[in-house]
């Protein structure tokens, strides 16, 4: 069961603690390539996965500034464990704040749902690529020169959804701009 935060300095008290028990695994999951499953069991019981976002109608204490001083923390001892928190969280907001989806989907996320991993949202379509290596629809490829490089490059039909999905990001970049002003 997920402890229930209630201020940011004790959330961010719990992943400084947490930073040096996932520094001494990093090593391991970076030379075995396991996936680092304890750690995320680790943050979902420290209740640092369930945390609420601040909205204009739920104010701090947990405003974008508070996020990144836990993921930043949570990054020194684990930069892939970090990465999959900014996932969650950019998932968690954009729900939050009704980007996609209804009051009721932010309701059963924010109720029942509220320590589960939610970055599958943005893995997944990735992730079913990953078996077509060669094909011509493998996003991982240039489209025009048929070379692989570390970029992720969409087909022509999903261009639109990228720059939809860069879009929402950069809304929900600078509603919690907003949020944070004096």
């Amino acid at each position: 069961m997920a402890i229930d935060l209630q201020t940011a300095r004790s959330a961010i008290e719990v992943a400084t603690h947490l930073k040096q028990q996932f520094a001494t695994r990093a090593a391991h999951h970076d030379r075995t390539g396991i996936f680092a499953q304890e750690n995320i069991d680790d943050l979902r019981q420290a209740g640092l996965l369930s945390l609420r976002i601040s909205t204009p109608e739920r104010l701090p204490p947990f405003t974008l500034g508070v996020l990144q001083d836990i993921i930043g923390q949570i990054a020194q001892g684990d930069a892939s464990t970090a990465l999959i928190m900014v996932n969650h969280y950019m998932v968690r907001a954009a729900i939050t704040h009704h980007e996609f989806g209804s009051d009721e989907i932010s309701r059963w996320i924010e109720d029942e749902q509220h320590d589960q991993l939610l970055n599958i949202l943005l893995a997944e379509p990735g992730l079913r690529y990953t078996s077509r290596g060669g094909s011509a629809h493998n996003p991982l490829e240039r489209t025009h020169r048929d070379a692989l490089c570390g970029r992720m490059h969409a087909p022509h039909a999903e261009l639109l959804c990228r720059i939809a999905g860069q879009q929402a990001l950069s809304e929900i970049h600078n509603h919690f701009l907003l949020l944070e002003k004096p």
